[in-house]
């Protein structure tokens, strides 16, 4: 069984194998690394201050007092790059139930 500690640990290495990832140019795999970090913050609930810090911290009128462990500009890039290659689910079409599945 993996304790909070454990848990914690795990989710404070994802920042660090983002940016390797954006660094080799592997967006996709930046773009799961961002993805699961966000999908495990929400999940374990997070209080405020370790949500700002891993996402960094915006103001009135979306102005960005700080950047988190994830950049901003960096998610956006990696976010771009899968679009643009064509690897991303937020841009793909419903294709529908295939004839025959159900």
């Amino acid at each position: 069984m993996v304790d909070g500690k454990t848990l914690m640990d795990k989710l404070y290495i994802l920042p660090k194998q983002f940016k390797l990832h954006m660094l080799r140019k592997e967006y996709v795999r930046a773009k799961y690394c961002y993805d699961t970090a966000v999908s495990v913050a929400v999940f374990l609930e997070l209080d405020t201050t370790q949500m700002q810090e891993l996402f960094g911290e915006r103001g009135e009128r979306g102005v960005t007092i700080r950047n988190g462990l994830f950049p901003e500009e960096s998610v956006q890039k990696a976010y771009f790059e899968c679009i643009r290659m064509n690897k991303a689910r937020e841009n793909s079409k419903y294709a529908g139930i295939p004839k025959g599945f159900l």
